[in-house]
């Protein structure tokens, strides 16, 4: 090794034999090396010029030594990747080889496995190729077995279509003739994130750099880089490639560049004030050190001849300052439409899946749950969404028979919803008291004026009839199913 011991080195001056014999006993006890020294100078010197050779000989001897040790250790170091290649070759093959089953002759090896019948022909030739370069007179035979057990599932993937396969088997694999739900999600997967991402201007980025290891992807292949990160994003390549084209139309949509938006076709949407008003509102805002906001009542700003915005969301609301709030909303239920139609969809290629197996177990006690579930929630929330959109606006109107006085008792979902679960009491309509003689509030609906009391909190209402009773039934289905669909299928299975 390389350390050296580290030794005390004592001289030691005695008189007589017997102590010199005493002495020397003592010394082979604790095992130290004894070296005489002569008593006459010249024979001192002499043996110190003899040691001084030794030491320079050993030195020598150990130059040469781990010279030529450094020449071999270089040389099989340029062989070590190719001997650890051989060697993971050779033991994949050995750990391949001791799944086989000896024939009753002890003169081959019998094998089973599942292979595709299309690639059979290729199985094949590569067997014939391999006893050729073996040099083997004895060629390989495969027999083609007839059984019951259930295959292997088995996916023919490319490039493309890897990466989505692998985000799908993140969740579950499909058995055996099922429904493989892999191409719907190349589709349904990046648009989602889109929607819920909604920007041009990093859209731009992420196609960019998706484009980047596409082009280059046989070079950094050929790299094989080892870093976790990297290899994610770059078996996702293709993935991201259509979340980054997604993300530039979506971004068109939401008129999102860099969270700036674009005037292209002009804004629909006009400044309803004089400029003298403007102007004094200005100095005021100026004198005061304050900045004035100014409101756009959509009845009066809103060119109807002109229609809404071409395509996507009027740049107006860009130097809005509400922008989040009417931004953030639309794209988050717009997600969740979108969300809830592919969920739905997943239910119905289940549905496909369990009438395939003819399991009426699963359509009956899984399927059918699922879906109640799914509806009487999800999708409930979903309708309402469009609804408030179609029918509530800033006007007052009178909508499902009840009087809406303007755009401040829009319905709130979220909080509806939660009350919805709570079971919480509401009172029917915005308002009460309608046309009373203590009514103190007054609106407008088609050149009729209306008299009115408006609730607290009118946006937490029922807004249409028979509102709480539906919602409660809904609740009860939906509470109902989640026993029915975790239990019945185990239990059942478990009686087999």
């Amino acid at each position: 090794h390389d350390k050296s011991d580290d030794k005390a080195v004592f001289i030691l001056f005695f008189s007589g034999d017997q102590l010199r014999s005493r002495v020397q006993k003592i010394c082979v006890g604790f095992h130290a090396v004894i070296y005489n020294c002569p008593e006459n100078p010249a024979e001192r010197a002499h043996l110190l010029a003899q040691i001084n050779g030794q030491v320079g000989d050993m030195q020598s001897v150990i130059s040469k030594t781990l010279e030529y040790r450094h020449k071999i250790i270089y040389a099989a170091a340029l062989s070590v990747k190719k001997w650890t290649i051989m060697l993971l070759k050779l033991k994949s093959i050995f750990h391949t080889l001791n799944m086989f089953s000896v024939d009753v002759t002890h003169k081959c090896l019998i094998a089973e496995c599942w292979v595709p019948t299309v690639d059979l022909p290729h199985v094949r030739v590569a067997l014939r190729k391999g006893t050729d370069q073996a040099g083997s007179t004895v060629h390989a035979v495969i027999n083609e077995m007839e059984t019951h057990k259930m295959p292997p599932t088995h996916f023919k993937l490319n490039k493309f279509t890897q990466g989505f396969q692998n985000i799908v088997d993140a969740y579950g694999i499909a058995s055996y003739r099922e429904v493989n739900p892999a191409p719907w999600s190349i589709i349904s997967f990046p648009f989602l994130f889109a929607v819920m991402f909604g920007d041009s201007g990093h859209g731009i980025i992420m196609l960019l750099a998706a484009l980047a290891f596409v082009v280059f992807e046989k070079k950094l292949i050929s790299m094989k880089i080892k870093d976790e990160i990297f290899n994610t994003f770059f078996g996702g390549r293709y993935v991201v490639l259509l979340m980054g084209i997604f993300s530039i139309y979506t971004g068109f949509l939401y008129n999102d560049i860099y969270s700036k938006s674009i005037n292209v076709f002009g804004s629909s949407w006009k400044n309803p004030y004089p400029a003298s008003l403007l102007a004094y509102m200005e100095e005021e805002g100026h004198n005061n050190s304050q900045t004035l906001d100014l409101t756009f009542p959509p009845e009066y700003s809103f060119d109807s001849n002109l229609g809404p915005y071409p395509f996507g969301v009027d740049p107006v609301w860009n130097i809005a300052k509400n922008k989040l709030n009417f931004l953030n909303p639309m794209k988050m239920k717009t997600s969740i439409i979108v969300g809830i139609s592919q969920m739905t969809f997943g239910l119905l290629l289940s549905l496909c899946n369990h009438i395939h197996n003819r399991s009426v177990v699963d359509v009956l006690f899984v399927f059918i749950p699922q879906v109640f579930f799914l509806f009487c929630i999800f999708v409930y929330l979903c309708v309402m969404v469009v609804l408030k959109w179609i029918f509530f606006y800033v006007k007052p109107a009178f909508i499902f028979g009840r009087l809406y006085p303007g755009a401040y008792c829009a319905p709130s979902l979220l909080i509806g919803l939660i009350n919805m679960f709570m079971l919480k009491a509401r009172d029917p309509g915005f308002v009460h008291n309608i046309g009373g003689v203590n009514s103190t509030d007054t609106v407008v609906v088609d050149g009729k004026n209306y008299t009115y009391e408006m609730y607290d909190q009118c946006y937490l209402q029922q807004w249409y009839p028979g509102q709480v009773i539906t919602e409660q039934i809904l609740l009860l289905l939906a509470v109902i199913s989640i026993p029915i669909m975790l239990l019945v299928k185990p239990f059942y299975v478990r009686s087999l």
